[in-house]
């Protein structure tokens, strides 16, 4: 029984975690290269870390 719950929630939070993570970072990303955000050093810096979660989210490493 705890294998059959464990492979449901495997099947659903896995898929819902790289929908979720991967429009979020996109979004974010979108926000963050604006004109009026580029500018800060702030934004350049959570642009790259939304980078890296794609990459990371994508590749599964």
């Amino acid at each position: 029984m705890a294998t059959y719950v464990a492979s449901l929630l495997w099947k659903i939070v896995a898929p819902l975690f790289f929908t979720i993570g991967t429009v979020g970072n996109i979004l974010s990303i979108i926000v963050l290269t604006r004109r009026n955000t580029r500018k800060s050093s702030t934004a350049v810096y959570l642009t790259a870390l939304s980078l890296s979660d794609l990459i990371v989210i994508n590749t599964g490493e």
